[in-house]
């Protein structure tokens, strides 16, 4: 190795691990920005002038409110009817829905999440690939009620992304 090729190999290390870190940064400071030129009207009435960071810390507290309405009986009917509501907007709808349920898929009971490794057909049947199974959930069909099986699959070189996929129980297979 050249004394260049070990420093061109260090510098392409280091944008390496800069990228992720600079993303971050980037997308941290965008939302707190965001979130601050929103409360910016509500700080300027009652300070006399937008208050840095007050909009961060509006959003803790919604964010925590919202986990206390959800944990109590009159909270989870208000939240329901909010459910219902966006529901029936229909451009919101597909985005809201969407959200909701692999949000769903993710929460509940954490123990059993990812705990259960399975295989699926995937692209096309008689194709399998290996998943983690989330949940387990009954839909109405035609037919009758059928039990349904939520997989996540990790994609690389990042496994925090995949996708996320509803099955029959009867074409999961446990490994």
């Amino acid at each position: 190795p050249t004394v260049f090729g070990v420093l061109r190999s260090r510098f392409i290390t280091g944008i390496l691990v800069a990228l992720p870190l600079v993303v971050t940064i980037f997308f941290a400071r965008f939302m707190f920005n965001l979130l601050d030129r929103w409360s910016y009207p509500l700080s300027a009435y009652l300070f006399g002038r937008p208050v840095y960071g007050i909009g961060a810390g509006l959003a803790i507290l919604l964010i925590f409110v919202l986990g206390v309405l959800a944990h109590n009986v009159l909270g989870r009917r208000l939240l329901l009817l909010g459910d219902k509501l966006l529901g029936k907007v229909p451009v919101l709808r597909a985005v809201y829905t969407g959200t909701r349920e692999v949000t769903r898929a993710f929460s509940g009971d954490r123990t059993k999440n990812f705990r259960r490794v399975v295989l699926v057909p995937f692209p096309i049947d008689g194709a399998y690939v290996m998943g983690f199974q989330t949940g387990e959930m009954e839909i109405e069909t035609p037919e009758g009620r059928r039990k349904m099986v939520s997989v996540f699959f990790p994609t690389t070189p990042n496994p925090t992304t995949g996708f996320y996929l509803v099955y029959p129980a009867e074409k999961v297979i446990a490994s």
